[in-house]
């Protein structure tokens, strides 16, 4: 799978995994990003976002954040049955801790064997479609990749 996609979004018929997670297509030498929010009274971060703070239960603002690409596996697995949507096993998933903005996201993994995503190896945020057989349109989601 190339990343990013050669495809640009006007000549597919794409959809998002969900609206509001990520920017797409990307500009020029734009880097991907999670959209988050922040608490402005306790400094926690929430993705997806969140319009009141489940932390400190609205006593601050919330701020619209982009988080950190880089993280680390926290925990994940390897599922080897498909699942009734259509993705390929066997695929991982899991946790990924980012440590810029003390959060964890939980996601997909692609770019190495799905058995390689273990504890503690590092991973950067990318936005690749999801393979799901005979769907049209294509899916664009996130996922986290080996850091190269």
């Amino acid at each position: 799978m190339q990343y990013p996609p050669k495809t640009p979004i006007e000549e597919q018929e794409w959809i998002f995994v969900q609206t509001g997670l990520f920017h797409y297509p990307l500009l020029g030498d734009e880097k991907p990003g999670l959209l988050a929010s922040r608490c402005k009274g306790c400094g926690e971060h929430f993705f997806p976002k969140r319009l009141l703070c489940p932390k400190c239960f609205g006593k601050g603002e919330m701020e619209d954040v982009t988080l950190d690409r880089l993280g680390i596996i926290y925990a994940s697995t390897v599922v080897h049955i498909p699942p009734p949507i259509g993705l390929k096993a066997p695929y991982a998933y899991g946790y990924v801790e980012i440590p810029a903005n003390g959060i964890r996201v939980f996601a997909l993994f692609t770019g190495d064997d799905p058995h390689s995503f273990t504890h503690g190896r590092e991973v950067e945020l990318v936005l690749e479609p999801l393979e799901i057989e005979g769907r049209k349109p294509k899916i664009i989601g996130y996922m986290f990749r080996p850091v190269s």
